[in-house]
């Protein structure tokens, strides 16, 4: 998880040294993290095909391996179609690995489901911090070792093969009827997808809008790391200070206090403090939507795959639209497009509320952890 977000924030955060390495312009700098979260969302929705008939241990391995592969390839492309490419391969590996390690964690925990779940994706925000400081410091020259090192700390990271077995026992046990439960699937599909798009395009293009804002690149690069620091902080102290909360919401909460911190990057001199909040804000809300989604009904590995694409799918689709925005507007509109889309997510949960709240809680194992 620590080098998946190191990894993940560095395509972002290296934007502007992206730009420069391969000549072309600032809305297209944003495009490998479209790429990398298409791969993720082609692999995330292959597992999701298969169901049973992936190995969980074996999708582990073999995830790890293209995201070391792909990320190598991020190291060493001379082009930039190549790099692209690289791109789309450690996205995939980077896809399957978030499928089956939050599978794995989301449910079995009893009332420890939301802390154990944002522990270990506030791992993944640890690496994301490492990425921008990376950036800052290695610039367009040294981004290459950069990468080329990330893919050799995958290596060790063969020991997370274990927790395919937790998946396994489930998917003995568990059967959720996709049918039963279509309206509810829908709720948290859009809820995944607008959310992705808040964390994605915050990621890829505050860099961007720090420059814009009269930043030098390498500082700008520095400051997104404050972003990724709130969401690794965010997803240990929120789920503590709101632990009588329901999982909706925390969830909305977080929301409404992201577009608080958005709207704060606009005053002068506040844009990194303001991504600081909004990072702070998002951080519990993905794995906190997960144990939603695993209260409201039966878990299965093809349901969270189901979500998982959603969200890849917003990853995808946002850093794009925004640099769309970008080049017909202006890079300091960032936040306010960004805010929209955290609107939309705040109306998403309404209706998933809405479909979902009549519906009886499923039973769950739990294993103790006091």
């Amino acid at each position: 998880m620590l080098v998946m977000g190191l990894v993940t924030a560095l395509l972002g955060a290296a934007a502007p040294f992206t730009a420069e390495r391969f000549g072309i312009g600032v809305a297209a700098s944003g495009l490998p993290v479209s790429v990398y979260s298409a791969g993720s969302m082609v692999t995330v929705l292959v597992c999701g095909i298969a169901g049973k008939r992936v190995h969980p241990v074996h999708a582990i391995t073999g995830s790890l391996l293209a995201f070391a592969v792909g990320t190598a390839g991020l190291g060493v492309a001379p082009v930039w179609p190549l790099f692209l490419a690289a791109a789309g391969v450690a996205g995939a590996g980077f896809g399957g690995l978030v499928l089956f390690l939050n599978t794995a964690f989301s449910s079995g925990f009893g009332k420890h489901d939301v802390l154990v779940l944002n522990l270990l994706n506030a791992v993944y925000g640890i690496g994301a911090i490492l990425g921008p400081l990376a950036a800052s410091t290695a610039k367009t020259s040294g981004l290459g070792i950069v990468f080329a090192a990330a893919a050799v700390a995958c290596v060790p990271a063969l020991v997370a093969r274990g927790s395919g077995r937790l998946i396994e026992s489930r998917q003995a046990t568990e059967s959720a009827p996709i049918r039963t439960y279509l309206p509810v699937i829908i709720g948290f599909s859009a809820v995944f997808f607008f959310y992705a798009g808040i964390e994605s395009a915050t990621g890829a293009w505050e860099s961007t809008f720090l420059v814009a804002a009269g930043h030098p690149e390498a500082q700008a690069a520095a400051y997104t790391a404050l972003f990724w620091a709130g969401l690794a902080i965010g997803r240990v102290v929120i789920p503590l200070a709101g632990r009588r909360l329901s999982p909706r919401l925390l969830i909305t909460s977080c929301v409404a206090l992201s577009m608080c911190g958005l709207g704060v990057t606009m005053l002068p001199g506040l844009g990194p403090a303001g991504f600081a909040l909004t990072g702070f804000a998002i951080g519990p809300i993905f794995p906190t939507a997960f144990v939603w989604m695993a209260q409201a009904m039966p878990t299965s590995h093809t349901i969270s795959s189901i979500l998982l694409t959603a969200a890849m799918a917003g990853n995808a689709t946002f850093p794009a639209l925004v640099g769309l925005g970008v080049s017909g507007l202006s890079p300091l509109a960032i936040p306010v497009m960004i805010i929209v889309i955290g609107l939309i997510v705040l109306c998403a949960i309404q209706l998933t509320q809405r479909v979902s709240g009549a519906r009886p809680r499923p039973e769950a194992k739990t294993m103790a952890l006091d």
